[in-house]
């Protein structure tokens, strides 16, 4: 689609997620993040993340699949949500982080990351020009995410998403130091 990176990343370890020893992580993330912006302005992030981490979803992480050994006991599993719309799932919070747990076991063992809308209200000051907002969201990401220990969020409509991926290496690296496989 348009603005996608439409090819497959090339990776450390050939895979199609990222893992430790990537030798140049800023341009492997830059790839796998270019997903462009065809499919609707209907986001469905919450039920993205429970059909990534379900083992009936196409055999994605099962033996053969595509994503096989991206749910690893002896790794922390990092979900990045990255969109200038907000969550339309049919999937609620409670079943969001029941498939997380039955993935990962531990919610020390999850970082949460999201570049998400604020929620703008009556009296805020105005975003800045040709910045998407929803000024009365169905549903924002802040129930799942008080769910877990490890979460950064950023605004999309900040100037720049640097000080976010800052704070997200920062919370990475608190959530790795804690981190003990089950």
């Amino acid at each position: 689609g348009g603005y996608a990176a439409n090819k497959l990343c090339d990776l450390y370890g050939g895979h199609r997620y990222m893992i430790s020893g990537e030798p140049d992580m800023a341009g492997a993330f830059e790839c796998i993040a270019k997903v462009g912006m065809s499919g609707g302005s209907k986001n469905l992030m919450g039920d993205a993340v429970i059909a990534a981490l379900s083992p009936a979803f196409n055999g994605l992480n099962g033996p053969g699949g595509c994503n096989e050994g991206f749910l690893r006991e002896d790794a922390l599993l990092v979900i990045a949500l990255i969109t200038d719309n907000f969550d339309h799932s049919k999937s609620y919070a409670k079943q969001q982080y029941e498939a997380i747990i039955a993935a990962k076991k531990n919610p020390s063992a999850v970082v949460l990351l999201a570049v998400v809308p604020e929620v703008w209200g009556e009296g805020d000051p105005l975003p800045p020009p040709g910045c998407a907002i929803d000024p009365s969201p169905p549903r924002t990401y802040t129930e799942l995410f008080s769910k877990f220990p490890y979460t950064v969020y950023g605004d999309t409509c900040a100037p720049s998403y640097a000080p976010f991926f800052d704070a997200a290496a920062d919370k990475i690296g608190e959530a790795c130091g804690s981190f003990i496989p089950q």
